[in-house]
């Protein structure tokens, strides 16, 4: 959909933002290259803030003209990096501390409509599971179901983007992935790629001169130090804790054996991590 998309129309550049894979960052990143008046307001770069439509997307996806880039991560990372977020964490949870594992004072009362304080942490809203987070095999049962629910068009709920396969993102990129002109992955060496990529777009003739203030090293750093974020959760350092049970890992090998099928395709099937931008030839 629309909300997946970023856009910076003056540089002809699109991106589809996916939740875990550097999503706040990227929206932060846009919104520089757009000088927007409120450079923290995470959708200011979304089309629909920009005045464009979903026919003028689907006519940006086929015009040559413009860069359109995706940022892939392996399934299992960013499946464990949701998990430790939303249901450890508790990250944007409506009526959590952050990582405190209480509730905060008053919420629940005065939001009486509120049916999930922990809102973030799919199938597991409710307060019993702040301080007593659930355990990772069981949240990986429930989400099958979940899963299959929304494969079969029978999920009632909106879906939490954040365990959404990559490959239904912006319409379907399994479908769409073709139009677009750089495919990343989100490894060890995004930042150098969004660097690359900016370094491109500024030596391009056709297109205006970059913000003169533009600053990337705070959001993507080339020092190797993590990027200012609250939303880091180090699932690569946690991966081989979360997944040395060898059920726990086949498990979420096969709820997302599709996207891994397809991620790996794009990004590589060795480790699924890429050193630079894979042009779509």
């Amino acid at each position: 959909g629309l909300e997946s998309m970023l856009i910076v129309p003056k540089l002809r550049l699109l991106m589809c933002r996916i939740d875990k894979n550097a999503n706040t960052n990227m929206a932060l990143l846009f919104n520089r290259l757009n000088e927007v008046e409120s450079p923290y307001d995470l959708g200011a770069s979304q089309p629909e803030e920009l005045g464009y439509s979903t026919t003028d997307l689907n006519a940006i996806m086929k015009n040559s003209s413009w860069r359109k880039a995706v940022f892939l991560r392996d399934p299992l990372e960013r499946l464990l990096s949701a998990y430790i977020s939303k249901c450890v964490n508790h990250e944007d949870s409506p009526c959590i501390e952050y990582k405190t594992y209480h509730p905060t004072p008053g919420c629940m009362e005065s939001n009486p409509g509120l049916t999930v304080p922990n809102g973030n942490c799919e199938n597991f809203e409710d307060l019993y599971y702040i301080q007593n987070p659930v355990p990772f095999g069981t949240f990986l049962q429930k989400l099958r179901v979940s899963l299959w629910r929304l494969e079969m068009g029978h999920y009632e709920n909106p879906f939490n983007l954040h365990f959404l396969p990559q490959h239904r993102f912006c319409g379907g990129l399994e479908n769409t992935i073709g139009h677009y002109t750089h495919v990343g992955a989100v490894n060890s060496s995004l930042s150098l790629q969004i660097h690359s990529l900016l370094k491109e777009i500024s030596r391009d003739s056709s297109l205006p001169a970059l913000p003169r203030n533009l600053t990337l090293n705070d959001i993507f750093p080339l020092d190797g130090s993590n990027p200012d974020s609250q939303h880091n959760t180090n699932s690569s350092m946690l991966y081989t804790r979360y997944y040395s049970n060898q059920s726990t890992w086949e498990a979420a090998m096969k709820l997302y054996s599709e996207d891994t099928a397809f991620v790996s395709h794009y990004i590589g099937r060795s480790d699924m991590a890429a050193t630079h931008l894979h042009p779509i030839v």
